[in-house]
């Protein structure tokens, strides 16, 4: 599936339990043979960055997403409620209009979501 760019299935497969870094008789991890294969959104479900809420909620989000928007609106339908703004590792508020790259996030990184407030407060 990671090779094939099937992004879907392997959600799926990791959801149900499947090893990340499970390897080959080459010795490959999915994650190798996607990006072998240029397969950009495989990648990014395999190595996801997380976003948090301090309540300890968090979900998984494709690092494969080309802004911070992206993401915000991703973890946005994930967790199920609106997100005011992400924080990046360095404490610092993202700019949603950056790329990924450009605002410092990285596969792996935990990213802390602000909850907006409901409306009418």
């Amino acid at each position: 599936a990671a090779a094939n760019g099937r992004a879907a299935v392997v959600e799926q497969l990791l959801a149900a339990g499947a090893a990340v870094d499970a390897v080959n008789n080459r010795g490959r991890t999915p994650y190798d043979l996607a990006k072998i294969e240029g397969k950009r959104k495989v990648m990014g479900v395999l190595d996801p960055v997380f976003v948090a809420l301090l309540s300890g909620r968090s979900c998984r989000c494709s690092s494969s997403q080309e802004t911070v928007q992206e993401l915000k609106e991703e973890a946005e339908t994930k967790l199920g409620m609106a997100i005011q703004r992400l924080i990046g590792v360095n404490m610092e508020p993202l700019n949603e209009a950056k790329t990924l790259e450009e605002a410092g996030v990285l596969p792996g990184h935990t990213l802390t979501a602000v909850i907006a407030p409901a409306q009418g407060d």
